[in-house]
């Protein structure tokens, strides 16, 4: 048997009960936040079909060729930085409410996302930092592994100041939370309680769907 009692996030809780007992003054007990700007090559790129042919007629068979690209760069060597953009992605998840392209944090919440998310910037300069330094080295090894489409290779793979280039995790500062029209804020206080209960109800019917699938009981 299955219990409804759902463990939603204490945060998205103490948020509700902010927002709800704001009074007119949700300003001064909250702001709003954008996403970090997260972006970082694929070490992939397009090719053309003629590329894969050879010059005695046979086609090249790799399996870092597929779908029309080339996988250039060793994928293992980029899957931190996708781990380390979804952990940044989860916390606003997590501590803050989706309000249209803004996220809403409460003050209470505001200085733990702002360190968690300096450290996951720290670990992510510090992973730009090492494939910066290795970069030669593992095109060179993954070359070694990849023969037959060493060629390819050289030709697709991004100068490696380009490659740097593309890595980016930028913070924004939080914003006051400053209507236009002082009668406006309680819009906004309306809102944010919507988009938190569409996220506690997505939230509870994933937890549902998941437990239910494994005859598990949800508390």
């Amino acid at each position: 048997m299955i219990n409804n009692n759902f463990n939603i996030n204490d945060d998205k809780k103490r948020t509700e009960t902010l927002i709800e007992t704001a009074d007119g003054s949700l300003k001064t007990q909250a702001c709003l936040m954008t996403l970090p700007e997260i972006s970082m090559p694929t070490g992939k790129k397009t090719i053309k079909k003629k590329e894969l042919i050879l010059h005695d007629g046979r086609s090249v068979v790799s399996e870092k060729v597929t779908g029309g690209s080339i996988e250039w760069f060793p994928q293992d060597k980029l899957c931190d930085f996708g781990t380390l953009r979804k952990q940044a992605y989860k916390i606003m998840e997590e501590k803050a409410v989706s309000l249209g392209g803004m996220y809403l944090v409460t003050l209470e919440n505001l200085q733990p996302i702002l360190t968690e998310l300096s450290r996951i910037e720290v670990d992510w300069e510090g992973k730009v930092s090492e494939l910066e330094q290795s970069f030669e080295h593992l095109l060179a090894d993954y070359k070694a592994a990849n023969p037959e489409i060493d060629s390819l290779i050289t030709d697709y793979s991004l100068p490696l100041g380009e490659f740097l280039s593309v890595f980016k995790f930028k913070l924004s500062p939080p914003l006051a939370i400053q209507p236009l029209f002082p009668e406006q804020e309680e819009e906004i206080a309306k809102n944010a309680i919507e988009a938190l209960w569409s996220e506690i109800s997505a939230e509870a019917k994933r937890q549902y769907n998941t437990s239910f699938s494994k005859g598990e009981n949800v508390s």
